[in-house]
């Protein structure tokens, strides 16, 4: 008897409008002889609790009366030892859809400031549950806001970290919009650095990999409202560029993989060692899928990863470099970009290219031009790199040779009159072993009678 009328029970207690002539002391005294022993077997720690938040939520609109207070505190000592997962997983999704659903849920912690953990704790459950995409945990989070469960100092980026456990292992994009709608509801701002979920090197690798496929497939997250990541480029790197190389940059802005953090979690979880074999070859899948459609932002991303890298590394960096110095469509947004990051890199690959194959000098100087960066191309410290592509510039007549000579030769002095002379032997020596053999093609671009009337006359006037 006492089993079935304990829900119309609670409801009494709960609202003073069914019975207004219940005193505070004829429930504190109806309690007291309902929970002294034997107590009744139905009565489980949680039902017990659910008793206690009834007869204080009776007050809620006044201050709980010393009456009420003394019998339920020693119960409400056994609410702190509840975990609010446990609580969820008692109500279960379908009773805690919306926010007023998650109150009621909150309220039974009476005001007890949640922990970092506990919301990954929370956080874990939710996203890992079969029915994940039931879960609405921005609800759950701006219940917690209003019945001011977060401390001032809460911090997001702390849950995250907390996340990076064995359990946390994610079917999908269900559950990771779990935890973004989380972040989103409980940061109310557009620069958070959300890239800290998939990003960085966790502890947990394959925890780390469900997140990082979840986050490539999650078509509804809308990766160019998430202002706070870093991105390998977007618009403002090309401020300067043509209208056209502009709306190519416009279309991957909108790609998971323009974030930097997620191509560096790729590469790491694809080629390190210590990563499990299970993961490292699904992510070696993945990123041999994204070499294929999206060869751009793999090797932006990678450039920009700190060095010293990996010769699995580099392998990917030189087959990809190569890809676009022989023409591929982007290669003019690609050489933008990576001219940006890192200029010595980029120079001493085109003198590597050279160094190979002396008649790519005529697509460095393509490139060149393109980038705008001839001058610093003069600068590179490779004697035989710079006189040729001074040589074809001046015969494009982006140079004027004859002066710019005369500068190095001020600048450099004997040491560079000499290179210019051993320059010269060498076209020369080039032109006479293909003339020699039948017409054959020189192995270098041939220098025409201007360039080398300007260096006759500057080598000749020291």
């Amino acid at each position: 008897m006492l089993r079935r009328a304990f829900p119309p029970m609670l409801e009494i207690l709960a609202n003073p409008n069914k019975h207004p002539e219940m005193t505070p002391e004829g429930i504190a005294h109806f309690l007291r002889e309902l929970l002294a022993p034997p107590i009744p077997a139905f009565l489980d720690e949680s039902e017990i609790l659910k008793l206690s938040y009834a007869a204080r939520s009776r007050y809620k609109h006044t201050s709980i009366p010393p009456q009420i207070i003394n019998v339920t505190e020693p119960l409400e000592h056994m609410r702190q030892q509840e975990s609010l997962v446990n609580t969820l997983q008692q109500y279960g999704a379908d009773r805690v859809k919306l926010p007023d659903n998650f109150r009621d849920v909150v309220r039974r912690k009476w005001n007890v400031q949640i922990t970092e953990a506990e919301m990954a704790d929370v956080l874990t459950f939710m996203a890992t549950a079969p029915n994940a995409s039931e879960w609405h945990s921005e609800n759950l989070v701006q219940a917690l806001e209003m019945e001011g469960n977060f401390a001032q100092n809460f911090d997001w980026a702390e849950v995250i970290e907390h996340l990076d456990r064995e359990d946390f292992v994610i079917e999908g994009p269900a559950g990771l919009y779990v935890v973004t709608n989380a972040v989103h509801q409980g940061t109310q701002s557009s620069d958070f650095p959300l890239d800290r979920l998939w990003g960085g090197r966790w502890k947990y690798a394959r925890s780390h990999w469900s997140v990082l496929r979840a986050y490539i497939k999650a078509d509804e997250l809308d990766i160019t409202k998430e202002l706070g990541i870093r991105k390998i480029f977007s618009s403002e790197d090309f401020a300067t560029a043509s209208s056209a190389l502009k709306l190519m940059v416009a279309t991957f802005e909108t790609h998971k993989l323009i974030s930097y953090d997620a191509v560096d979690a790729l590469l790491h979880l694809s080629l390190e060692e210590g990563v499990p074999a299970d993961v490292r070859t699904g992510a070696q899948q993945e990123l041999d899928r994204a070499a294929k459609f999206t060869p751009e932002l793999i090797l932006c991303g990678a450039l920009m990863t700190p060095q010293p890298w990996l010769s699995s590394l580099e392998n990917i960096i030189e087959n990809l470099f190569e890809i676009f110095f022989e023409g591929h469509p982007s290669h003019q947004m690609i050489f933008w970009r990576l001219w940006q990051v890192d200029k010595a890199l980029v120079a001493q690959r085109f003198v590597d290219a050279f160094m190979r194959n002396p008649l790519t000098i005529t697509r460095i100087l393509d490139i060149s031009q393109e980038l705008r960066c001839l001058n610093d191309m003069l600068e590179v410290r490779n004697a035989m790199f710079v006189l040729d592509i001074a040589s074809l510039a001046a015969r494009r007549e982006y140079l004027n040779l004859e002066k710019w000579l005369q500068e190095m030769i001020n600048k450099y002095g004997a040491e560079f009159w000499g290179e210019c002379y051993r320059f010269l032997k060498l076209k020369a020596d080039a032109e006479y072993v293909a003339s020699r053999e039948g017409g054959k093609v020189s192995p270098m671009v041939s220098l025409r009678v201007g360039p080398v009337h300007s260096f006759l006359t500057v080598l000749d006037s020291r």
